[in-house]
């Protein structure tokens, strides 16, 4: 049987043996050819040893790639320190406005109607001279005496929430307390905990519960016929309702 001839032809000096080796070289170590002056290099991927067909020379040129250099403009002081902090989302920064404004409006309310209370008047959120213990103080009496527009009481889930909204603002300004985990907040800890108990037993869930259908509503869609099997329509409302007022409305 006749074997074929290798694809490259060491030692021969012709052009086209010469085209062929660099061509297989090419193919089977999937070199780089680089350019450089007095002839061509090539770059090995699998950085095996310099091979010689003919009068070319095929190498390996590792340093070659550390010449090319992919980077941005400099970055200037200001745009360091904006990517220095953290950030949200548009809907968690309006989240955090608010809480944070809800704050320091009950706080001046607060040294208007007891001017003599000193802890008040010192827990300012932006000073940064403020103290954990001047804080937990402050988000205790905070979380106690905040309601809604209407005079009723926040859900607990908000009121747990205003706490961690609150904790984001302190760390977009550097200060990185855990309000919730820091023993030192260990008061404020017990007091969410036992707002959001006391919210839960007066009914404050925050919940939109649907409401219930009387029993004259009822008769008044069985008798009208929009309620009934003889059409694929009227049977696919009928079973909807029946299985929302079963496991929705009366499940709670």
């Amino acid at each position: 049987m006749t074997q074929k001839a290798p694809l490259v032809a060491y030692g021969s000096s012709s052009e086209s043996d010469s085209d062929k080796a660099v061509e297989e070289v090419c193919r089977r170590d999937k070199v780089v050819p680089v350019l450089q002056e007095g002839g061509c290099s090539m770059v090995s991927s699998s950085a095996e040893s310099c091979v010689k067909p003919g009068d070319v020379s095929i190498k390996t040129v590792s340093d070659e790639h550390d010449k090319v250099f992919h980077f941005k403009k400099p970055t200037t002081e200001n745009e360091l320190e904006n990517l220095g902090h953290k950030r949200f989302v548009p809907a968690t920064d309006r989240k955090v406005s608010w809480a944070v404004g809800l704050f320091k409006e009950w706080r001046l309310q607060r040294m208007k109607k007891s001017p003599c209370a000193a802890q008040i008047s010192w827990c300012n959120i932006d000073d940064p001279t403020l103290t954990k213990g001047h804080l937990c103080y402050c988000l205790c009496a905070f979380l106690n005496e905040v309601v809604c527009r209407d005079g009723e009481d926040f859900p607990g889930k908000t009121i747990h929430k205003m706490v961690i909204l609150i904790q984001f603002y302190l760390e977009g300004r550097g200060i990185m307390w855990k309000l919730m985990e820091d023993p030192n907040f260990v008061r404020l800890k017990y007091t969410v905990d036992n707002l959001m108990k006391e919210h839960a037993r007066k009914g404050v869930s925050g919940r939109v519960c649907a409401s219930p259908i009387s029993t004259d509503e009822e008769e008044v869609m069985w008798s009208k016929n929009i309620f009934g099997e003889d059409t694929p329509t009227k049977l696919r409302d009928t079973v909807l309702y029946l299985l929302g007022l079963g496991l929705a409305l009366r499940g709670g």
